[in-house]
């Protein structure tokens, strides 16, 4: 990196800067990870985010704005999700976060374990308590899952492990909960002892499809006919429009592949950061991708025009 940055013409101070930046937080990293680095002209420090599990070569980008897109492309392929791992004995609820942080909060339920995430789910079961053990037990986790994801923005709950197990929980899901949340059952074995390192690219699958099908449903709904041109935009006009005023609430851009220079940024990079700073969700598609919105950019919107 440090030969990079003197390659591009990065003067002494600002190369001691962002080399020393750059290895501390490498330093504070589990293992050795990519890291994404932001420096606005005159900042005092670089912004430093750490992104486990990215692949990608070491590139220095100067631009009017942030080259933000191999961030939001690995923010995407991580979203927040629930994983269940269950069992005849007990169960292991993984709640998993997203963002840049991609935090895990992991709690395990066993069989003597009569805590129940609804309260009125709970009184329900006082009042008619299951006889049958494995009843009770489904009950206990599929209450614990309402708890996990009823008062949250997660969209994503996979169910893993004994199949009985699983459709007993599956069955005392609520039907709030299947409105908002997509529910899969996850066909492979997973052991809830197994460590999360190994059963991590089985998961990860199921997940990346469904951030698939998310893309696919957000174009559809764009580019679909009779669509209200009030929640809809498409074009770079109308959406980058609908950013400036905080309307968009999914943005859409088709990635041009292309590096930005510091001159002029491409429109996918000023689009994104629009997005980021107005809380908009940001969705990055490979070219080629079919189906996509006119000049390979749209948005749903928050409120009509």
């Amino acid at each position: 990196m440090e030969r990079l940055l003197a390659a591009e013409g990065i003067d002494s101070s600002t190369r001691e800067l962002l080399t020393g930046c750059l290895l501390g937080a490498r330093a504070e990293a589990a293992e050795a990870e990519v890291q994404a680095a932001f420096l606005s002209a005159g900042g005092l420090a670089p912004t430093v985010l750490q992104m486990p599990g990215a692949r990608l070569p070491d590139v220095l980008v100067r631009a009017p704005v942030p080259y933000v897109r191999p961030l939001v492309a690995w923010l995407q392929e991580r979203p927040p999700y629930v994983l269940a791992l269950a069992d005849r004995e007990g169960a292991g609820i993984e709640i998993h976060h997203g963002g840049i942080q991609q935090r895990i909060v992991r709690r395990t339920l066993g069989p003597d374990d009569d805590k129940s995430g609804a309260g009125r789910d709970s009184r329900r079961r006082r009042k008619h308590p299951a006889a049958d053990p494995d009843e009770r037990h489904a009950l206990r986790v599929a209450g614990a899952l309402c708890e996990a994801l009823l008062c949250s923005p997660i969209e994503l709950l996979l169910i893993a492990g004994d199949i009985r197990a699983v459709h007993g929980i599956d069955r005392h899901l609520p039907g709030g909960l299947r409105r908002r949340v997509t529910i899969r059952h996850v066909p492979c074995v997973l052991d809830r002892d197994e460590p999360a390192r190994r059963r991590a690219p089985r998961v990860e699958q199921h997940v990346h499809a469904w951030v698939a099908e998310e893309n696919r449903r957000f174009l559809s709904r764009i580019t679909g006919e009779g669509n209200s041109a009030d929640w809809v935009v498409e074009g770079a006009t109308a959406t980058l429009e609908a950013l400036s005023r905080g309307r968009a609430r999914v943005l859409v851009v088709v990635d041009p592949r292309d590096a930005p220079s510091a001159d002029a940024a491409p429109l996918a990079d000023v689009a994104l950061r629009a997005a980021l700073l107005t809380g908009a969700e940001a969705r990055l598609l490979p070219p080629g991708t079919p189906n996509t919105p006119a000049e390979g950019i749209g948005a749903l919107c928050r409120f009509g025009g």
